[in-house]
């Protein structure tokens, strides 16, 4: 479902109102004790072995894919900001504004959901790593507006994996301590409770100082405290590098390699605490490799390069793995639809919070991973990047990126469909719905569609509808209700949908000939005996002279 943004104070009411409602929830034994949500730093799906990879680096994210649930439509933003804000909000970029890649970003309390949720729902709640959603020179927002009881933030300076600082509210973490800290009780004599912030410059390869830190949370914690790690991962950004102990000749491979082993020691980590059973694991990634790295993908080594910055399938069809041993669904693969607004509300309702009072554009699959519905919820995702945007359904693809509807069957090798017959869309279901849908989020987000809905490439009005709610939009009538739905949302919202009619294929305006493109109920031209009133808003009969003699007489 798609809405335009809320600014009002209601929605922050409400919203105020949904934690307080989290805070009150009581959790059953159906609901994982701990959540690590891990998330690589341009990764594709083409690098990674369960994903078909032609290279082998990644033993240990394949093994949580096999005893686990693998999404194949896993659906990102482009670039590394517009993905966080959506992975921590549960929104599309158009709504939270942070819509384009940069580190000086502005996330508003009110879209920082994910630490102050599970906070709320009584999980000690810890993030280590890559933020870029609030100011590094505000780093005590990570903790203070954002929920998260400990943070240890990169700070964007110099070389990550060398030189490279943390912001962090913990005041007595260095090098050494770092792999036996005990934490102690959130903003305690441990932890800062103001803006002060202790920046740490520990020695050594970054990476390994963050996940003995992390391993040292998990450690920490009792055998009957619930907890939340957020661990985005600082590799394989560039400036690419081998990390210490690298066997590969190549430092992409070096550094994926590195990754996925760190990976593997947190899930041995939880098994021999004996918690893997308690403990749900989440690996995805924001956004696809740089275009300057080129892998080889699928036993014909297939070079795909890189697609970060572009709403290719290199660049934001990306990997998503959840494991939860006995519990979730294993050894699946799944073509279902998800984008980066539905895994806050999967993480919520996994945790036994109802989501319904957050106002999110996602959708939890929770019941999906869990193996007690068929199907995810979805029948289409999006994703954007600035003013450029692409929808999909099951099987299409459509965006500013692109000059045809594409087919994704063949992943990394899109399709054209319907080349050189653009009104052959409003034959066909599901180009039909990927219009509409697309029409939806464009006007929702104020963005311009794609050259397909202009009148030189679709031709003739008879194949369009031109309504007051949307775009110009393909459709089959002229007649049109409105309706609640909620096919694609949490909650209803007002559409305008077509039922069916006998009369033939007409313009929204009636007794118009020819639309005009992009703009909501405008006619351009009537048909023969109409004229053209209210800046195309209506075509008027012609009085015939013959019946205004009649009337004068």
């Amino acid at each position: 479902m798609l809405r335009l943004r809320d600014t009002s104070t209601t929605a922050t009411l409400v919203l105020g109102l949904a934690f307080a409602l989290v805070a009150a929830q009581s959790h059953g034994a159906s609901t994982p004790r701990g959540v690590i949500f891990i998330l690589l730093d341009d990764v594709g799906s083409e690098s990674i072995g369960a994903y078909n990879s032609s290279i082998q680096r990644t033993p240990n994210i394949d093994a949580l894919a096999k005893n686990g649930l693998q999404l194949v439509n896993f659906i990102s933003n482009p670039s590394c900001t517009p993905s966080r804000a959506s992975l921590v909000s549960g929104r599309y970029p158009y709504r939270h504004r942070l819509t384009r890649n940069t580190k000086s970003n502005n996330m508003v309390h009110k879209d920082c959901i994910m630490g102050r949720a599970m906070k709320a729902a009584g999980y000690t709640t810890f993030q280590a790593g890559k933020w870029q959603l609030t100011s590094p020179s505000k780093p005590y927002l990570v903790s203070q507006m954002c929920g998260f009881d400990y943070h240890v933030t990169w700070d964007h300076r110099d070389n990550r994996y060398l030189y490279s600082g943390f912001h962090t509210n913990l005041r007595h973490l260095t090098t050494e301590s770092a792999g036996q800290f005990t934490f102690g009780t959130a903003y305690s004599e441990e932890t800062f409770d103001t803006q002060e912030t202790n920046h740490v410059f520990p020695e050594g390869w970054r990476p390994y100082f963050l996940t003995r830190l992390t391993k040292s949370f998990i450690k920490s914690r009792t055998s009957e405290e619930k907890f939340f790690v957020f661990y985005p991962v600082l590799e394989v950004h560039t400036p690419l590098t081998h990390p210490p102990d690298s066997t590969e000749s190549k430092q992409f491979d070096a550094l994926l390699a590195s990754v996925d082993k760190q990976i593997g020691e947190l899930v041995a980590l939880l098994e021999t605490q004996g918690i893997a059973d308690e403990v749900l694991v989440i690996v995805a990634s924001d956004n696809g490799a740089r275009s300057s790295h080129t892998d080889e993908w699928g036993p014909n080594h297939l070079p795909v390069e890189g697609g970060k910055l572009t709403l290719s399938d290199a660049g934001i069809r990306m990997p998503f793995v959840l494991n939860w041993q006995n519990h979730t669904r294993k050894r699946t693969t799944s073509p279902a639809l998800v984008d980066t607004t539905d895994v806050l509300p999967t993480i919520l309702e996994a945790i036994g919070t109802d989501t319904s009072h957050f106002d999110l554009d996602g959708q939890s699959f929770w019941q999906f991973a869990r193996g007690t519905t068929a199907r995810g919820p979805r029948t289409w995702v999006a994703s954007q990047q600035g003013q450029r945007f692409d929808v999909r359904t099951a099987n299409l693809a459509y965006g500013t990126d692109r000059s045809a509807i594409e087919s994704t069957a063949n992943r990394f090798q899109p399709r054209p469909v319907n080349q050189g017959a653009p009104n052959d869309v409003c034959a066909q279901p599901e180009q039909l719905k990927l219009l509409n849908v697309m029409a939806d989020y464009a006007t929702s987000a104020t963005l311009e569609l794609p050259t397909l809905f202009s009148p030189t490439a679709v031709g003739a009005c008879s194949h369009y509808k031109c309504n007051a709610n949307r775009m110009l939009v393909c459709d089959e009538s002229s007649d049109s209700t409105s309706t609640t739905d909620s096919s694609n949302g949490s909650s209803g919202s007002t559409h305008t949908t077509t039922k069916p009619s006998s009369s033939s294929k007409a313009c929204g305006v009636r007794n118009c000939q020819t639309c005009q493109a992009q703009l909501p109920s405008r006619c351009a031209v009537c048909k023969a005996g109409f004229t053209l009133k209210e800046q195309g808003a209506l075509c008027k009969r012609l009085r015939k002279a013959v019946s205004r003699r009649r009337r004068s007489s």
